[in-house]
């Protein structure tokens, strides 16, 4: 790529994760289309969050499934991601679970349906 494309912020090609790693202190990826696709894993998939892990660096996966972590964990787990390839996880069901329990200990919220 060239210098004045880098210039004006396009996207810059790379040759995989692995060449960028260094760059940054943590990734953030997205569980559907990115590591599996519902029924089984992506290829490499699993490869990059190992690579990451010899980079140290951490990964926080992330969802807008409406389920908590724990369903999520137990499916990235049959589909060969263990806990161990990543350091966090977020879905939108864990965000809106929390909102809502602290919005009722507030007294914001006193009806839920």
């Amino acid at each position: 790529m060239t210098e004045r494309h880098q210039d004006r912020g396009l996207p810059q090609l790379i040759d995989g994760l692995s060449s960028i790693a260094d760059r940054y202190g943590f990734f953030v990826v997205d569980q559907w289309g990115c590591l599996h696709d519902g029924i089984q894993a992506h290829p490499g998939a699993r490869e990059v969050l190992e690579e990451l892990q010899r980079h140290q660096r951490p990964v926080a996966l992330v969802s807008n499934s409406s389920r908590s972590t724990a369903p999520s964990q137990a499916i990235l787990d049959d589909l060969g991601f263990p806990g161990e390839l990543y350091a966090a996880m977020l879905t939108a069901g864990q965000l809106a679970e929390r909102f809502l329990v602290d919005a009722i200990r507030q007294g914001t919220v006193s009806k839920v349906l």
